[in-house]
């Protein structure tokens, strides 16, 4: 089977196209499968004719950007921790994780960077600014942490 009719497959039974990134059908990689595809249609990326096979599938029902907002308010959530025990995100070392299991100082690290390119909107700009993330002049610094905002529940 091709990866769409193993997605189309995942689609009927399911009901959803939220597939999760990692997951394999018949030794087929098809949850990073279907996110590149969406991404490739959004930037316009794809044949008429790789269009024309993916209008099969209901792509806009998952928006990537909700999907990837729960696992941005996780990561944020494990920024707040971290920053009310460390008194600041300074020296987060390379391998510390949070309780979502992924690298911390790399998504600060990316958070910054998408900042700089604009890529951040501007409600996770300002959460990101209440527990010092940024380091830009005239933007909150990154300095000890007092009165973090409360946990975020996803």
């Amino acid at each position: 089977m091709t990866r769409l009719e193993l997605v189309k497959q995942w689609y009927q039974e399911k009901g959803s196209l939220d597939i999760p990134q990692d997951t394999v059908v018949d030794g087929v990689w098809i949850g990073k499968w279907i996110v590149m595809q969406k991404k490739y249609l959004e930037l316009g990326k794809l044949s008429r004719e790789q269009e024309a096979m993916l209008s099969a599938l209901p792509l806009e029902q998952v928006s990537r950007q909700d999907k990837s907002q729960g696992a941005w308010l996780q990561m944020y959530q494990d920024a707040v921790d971290y920053a009310k025990t460390h008194g600041s995100l300074k020296k987060i070392p390379p391998e510390y994780c949070g309780k979502s299991g992924k690298q911390l100082n790399a998504w600060v690290r990316r958070q910054r960077a998408a900042r700089e390119k604009g890529r951040l909107s501007k409600e996770q700009c300002q959460m990101l600014d209440m527990i010092g993330s940024t380091r830009k002049p005239g933007l909150a610094s990154a300095e000890p942490v007092s009165s973090v905002a409360e946990p975020v529940n996803a």
